[in-house]
């Protein structure tokens, strides 16, 4: 997966490039928590892909934490709190946000990372050892061969139905109207 997000550019982010030692250690990590392999509908590797693109890739929320949008109203209402911020805070935030500018860290070791995972899928995937996952593999490789070849059988017959059909409409509407038997191969 890194070689793969190391050739991979962005409209902010060129290519090819090298992962920070941080990056592959938090990717290294994920893998190891799920048995060796990253799950690619996780939170955790969602939190990942947001460090290696920034720009593109949405920061997720920690499980349990998404609220539903709210109007401005609602929110206030809900916060049971106002908005409204005085001159003076707004100076101060200000002043302490050009005080502290640059002093922040510039690589990923400051990033905010959070270990809690949320999968799409209830599988734990540290429970399925190689046997369980291969025979689980195979019968699901089966079926999609079965249900391939059903539907390759039903449109031969289907094919075979329809070319019978216009062949016999063909040959009733070229012998009935008198025309030659070479008229059938126009249609």
């Amino acid at each position: 997966i890194a070689e793969l997000v190391e050739a991979l550019p962005s409209d902010t982010v060129s290519a090819p490039r090298n992962l920070s030692s941080s990056l592959r250690w938090k990717l290294d990590a994920i893998a190891e928590q799920h048995g060796g392999s990253v799950p690619l509908h996780g939170r955790l590797f969602s939190q990942w892909m947001h460090h290696a693109f920034p720009n593109e890739c949405e920061q997720p929320r920690a499980p349990g934490m998404t609220e539903a949008p709210m109007t401005h109203t609602e929110w206030r209402a809900h916060r049971n709190t106002s908005s409204d911020v005085s001159k003076e805070v707004m100076q101060e935030l200000a002043d302490l946000a050009a005080k502290t500018e640059g002093l922040g860290c510039q690589d990923e070791t400051c990033m905010l990372w959070t270990q809690e995972e949320e999968l799409v899928s209830s599988i734990d995937l540290r429970v399925l050892d190689s046997r369980t996952d291969h025979k689980v593999r195979q019968a699901l490789r089966f079926l999609a061969m079965l249900g391939a070849g059903a539907a390759l059988i039903s449109i031969l017959f289907d094919s075979l139905r329809l070319s019978t059909f216009w062949t016999e409409v063909a040959k009733k509407s070229a012998f009935g109207t008198g025309d030659s038997p070479s008229r059938l191969y126009l249609l």
